[in-house]
């Protein structure tokens, strides 16, 4: 008896206890439809609160606004510079490329209703380059624990 009680635990010391690290997939996937939801509802300042990507592609597109006036770069990408701000449709986990880093492909809803695919762009075809149904979309807890999307909308030119 007292043979086999050593061995029970011996067995059970070997576990770990440590709390296993939570999963954060659902809190990532919240911040990514909230976003694109901001956006298509022209909530400019609550998109700017779950970006953390890089605003340089509409800096370029908008050289006579402040680059740090993140709320009119939102404003002008959505209503000028061609970004789709459409609601999402779906989404699902593609990578988790780490505890704290997802990656989602995504797939955006027009205003009737129908799934938006960007077609060609700039004279190509569609063997040149192929229309894209889903997009790749990049969520990252921030320094302050923030989810925040790391990637703009898609664009049409």
């Amino acid at each position: 008896c007292l043979f086999l009680l050593a061995g029970l635990v011996s067995a059970c010391a070997g576990k770990s206890t440590a709390t296993p690290a939570p999963d954060l997939q659902p809190q990532a996937e919240a911040a990514l439809r909230d976003f694109y939801g901001s956006l298509n509802s022209a909530d400019y300042a609550k998109a700017e609160t779950l970006y953390g990507g890089s605003y340089e592609l509409l800096q370029n597109m908008n050289p006579v606004v402040d680059p740090n006036d993140h709320l009119t770069l939102f404003t002008n990408g959505c209503t000028m510079n061609g970004f789709q701000c459409l609601k999402v449709m779906d989404v699902s986990l593609k990578e988790q490329k780490s505890a704290t880093e997802f990656v989602f492909t995504v797939k955006f809803q027009n205003a009737d209703g129908s799934q938006f695919i960007q077609g060609p762009c700039c004279g190509q075809t569609e063997a040149e380059s192929p229309s894209k149904p889903t997009f790749d979309i990049t969520v990252s807890q921030n320094a302050a624990g923030q989810f925040v999307v790391m990637d703009m909308p898609p664009y049409v030119p």
